[in-house]
């Protein structure tokens, strides 16, 4: 998704588990952090890009994090602490060249 696409993801809809899930991979992407942090930064960014309130009686982001969890994308390493693994686009990792080919490209 290109960042115009990205910053309009929220727009005018309530926050739900799905955007919830996409913000919280392009925040926190190769990081550990508490969940009340997560739930107030989703909040935040999801309102400043036009986004609703949820109406649910529970919190998307425990829902988010569940289906990330599942997906093998973050994991739960103590009470309270979520780690998000990082995506490709975030990866610090170094590219390892394995031949003259990959070196051209």
């Amino acid at each position: 998704m290109n960042d115009n696409s990205m910053m309009n993801y929220s727009e005018g809809k309530k926050l739900v588990p799905k955007i919830a899930e996409q913000l919280i991979i392009e925040l926190f992407a190769g990081q550990t952090i508490q969940l009340n942090e997560i739930k107030a930064r989703v909040e935040q960014l999801h309102q400043e890009r036009s986004g609703l309130p949820h109406t649910s009686i529970n919190h998307p982001v425990p829902a988010a994090l569940g289906k990330l969890k599942r997906s093998r994308k973050a994991e739960n390493p103590s009470l309270g602490y979520w780690k998000i693994h990082p995506t490709e686009d975030t990866s610090t990792e170094p590219t390892i060249i394995r031949s003259l080919d990959d070196f051209i490209k």
